[in-house]
């Protein structure tokens, strides 16, 4: 057995190296899953996840992966007063260098081949969005060579002129010079597998990191399978701040993921049983401080995350579903999650029984309405049926607009999310609807919609 005191073995390199996923996780603003304090240190989702990955996993060849995890608790989470906390979320401070810092991770520990997945919420969302937009733009560089990307890096985020890609300009051709193999993979060899973001955010405070996020690779980029999905929560809700409605946005986080990252069952396991002791009675849950009062899974309080801070710094925009793409870019996969009709069903059974109580609808979905759709079409033109939200074109007075034989035109579609068939015993989202007073009843209606 070797010791420290050994002089006649050295260890040496191998070209052999098993393939790995690298996972970068970036936490929200005022988000530290590593926080002694019982009022910040609450696990956000995106921590959740972070900490129930298995340490290796087979793919649908039984090719085995290593999964390594870099985890980041973001701006306004050190050991700082609460107004300099609240100063730094609210203006993005540290930003930049959460960038480099999760680009450094995979710098250190990328060989070629490795998958790359990227999760965060709000600024860790915009986090982990501008160092993938970095890794597409200058692929992955070699380790000894960082010192010398982030001197001239700094000298173009300095002169602050982003009118051409970083990849276009001086600094990048005097990097490049430094080595004749700078490069461990070019960008268009990289395959990131996933970006999953809750509540992501691009302006508030947030410095302009806009050239990591346009930059058009099209002439190379993959196709790659997007959702982006409304639930039954509020901007502060999704990524862990209040246990019932967050539960929903980690479940589906967790079914979309685990066709690409293997999970640790018992991890997961410890998870599942800590979110329902939450459900059913928070004093037996550890993060029970943290997440204050119990309340069914989707009839959990929706609250307001534009706090005075925010507000402070700038102005709210509320979301604006199908907006957001030209038509010429194709089919987007925005969804409506059915959570949403969850809670406007229960509402509604609520007045039924002559009780006070107001429909849920977010500022965001005013005007859409949920119909059964027999003649839709789907990804690629397919025809399929099930549960749509329309918004139909109205006049000024509020009245419909009707097309020449008389029926409303449509100004925007886009279909509610199908819960797949995932295995029952492997599906978050189905062990928490069978764990939900009255959601299993809502859901064997909506999956009957499908059929």
């Amino acid at each position: 057995m070797g010791h420290t005191y050994d002089k006649d073995f050295f260890s040496r390199s191998t070209e052999t190296v098993k393939p790995k996923r690298i996972v970068v996780c970036c936490d929200g603003t005022w988000q530290s899953a590593t926080s002694v304090d019982p009022k910040h240190g609450c696990p956000s989702n995106v921590a959740r996840l972070s900490r129930v990955l298995a340490k290796a996993g087979l793919d649908r060849e039984e090719k085995e992966w290593q999964q390594i995890v870099y985890y980041d608790a973001d701006v306004g989470t050190g050991d700082i007063t609460a107004v300099e906390a609240a100063r730094q979320g609210s203006q993005g401070l540290g930003l930049l260098e959460n960038v480099l810092e999760a680009y450094n991770f995979i710098v250190s520990n990328y060989n070629k081949g490795d998958h790359l997945f990227f999760f965060g919420f709000s600024r860790g969302a915009y986090t982990v969005r501008a160092a993938a937009g970095l890794v597409q733009q200058i692929g992955i560089i070699q380790p000894y060579l960082m010192p010398a990307f982030l001197e001239r890096y700094g000298k173009f985020i300095r002169a602050e002129n982003f009118s051409k890609p970083f990849t276009q300009t001086e600094y990048w051709t005097d990097f490049m010079a430094k080595s004749q193999n700078p490069l461990i993979s070019p960008a268009k060899d990289i395959i990131i597998q996933v970006i999953g973001v809750w509540d992501t955010v691009g302006s508030l405070g947030v410095p302009d990191l806009g050239h990591w996020l346009k930059k058009d690779n099209s002439n190379w980029r993959k196709a790659y399978q997007f959702y982006d999905t409304d639930l039954s929560s509020s901007d502060k809700n999704p990524a862990g701040d209040r246990e019932q409605l967050a539960s929903i946005t980690y479940a589906w986080m967790l079914d979309r993921v685990r066709p690409y990252l293997a999970l640790n069952e018992d991890a997961l396991a410890a998870q599942l049983a800590e979110i329902e002791a939450t459900l059913r009675n928070p004093a037996e849950a550890t993060t029970a401080t943290a997440w204050e009062h119990a309340q069914d899974w989707v009839w959990g309080k929706v609250e307001d995350s534009y706090t005075m801070m925010y507000k402070f710094f700038g102005s709210p925009a509320d979301r604006t579903p199908r907006q957001y793409h030209p038509r010429e870019t194709g089919y987007t996969v925005e969804r409506v999650h059915p959570t949403v009709h969850f809670r406007q069903q229960y509402h509604r059974e609520l007045q039924s029984a002559k009780k006070s109580q107001k429909v849920y609808e977010p500022a965001a979905m005013h005007g859409w309405e949920r119909v059964k759709e027999e003649h839709g079409y789907g990804k690629d033109l397919q025809e399929r049926k099930g549960w749509m939200w329309i918004k139909y074109k109205k006049d000024t007075g509020g009245k419909r607009v009707l097309d020449a034989t008389g029926k409303p035109v449509v100004e925007r579609s886009m279909w509610e999310f199908e819960i797949g068939d995932m295995p029952e015993n492997k599906s978050v989202e189905r062990w928490l609807i069978n764990r939900s007073w009255k959601v299993q009843e809502y859901y064997d209606d909506v999956k009957q919609g499908w059929n």
